[in-house]
């Protein structure tokens, strides 16, 4: 219900990436060592990875890729098909 009215007050894909600023930029832990986001593997995410990630979770929630939002068929397996005009989808 969230994402639906995150949807609703306009709310789309480029809402839920992670800040670019997190993977041009290395943070730094408590004893000043540089941290990045990683996979568990160890390799440094790009943007091009955590857009990818981002597809995968589209995905298991049974959303739409491009707008980032939950399908209509999702809706109707949810009972929710009524917030379709709330969504304008």
């Amino acid at each position: 219900m969230l994402k639906i009215l995150n949807v609703r007050e306009g709310f789309s894909r480029k809402d839920d990436g992670i800040p670019i600023r997190w993977l041009e930029e290395p943070m730094r832990g408590d004893q000043g060592e540089e941290l990045r986001l990683k996979d568990s593997r160890g390799k440094v995410l790009t943007a091009e990875d955590t857009e990818k990630l981002l597809d995968d979770y589209y995905d298991e929630c049974g959303w739409d890729r491009i707008p980032g939002i939950p399908t209509k068929q999702k809706l109707e397996e949810l009972g929710l098909i009524e917030v379709l005009k709330d969504m304008e989808i």
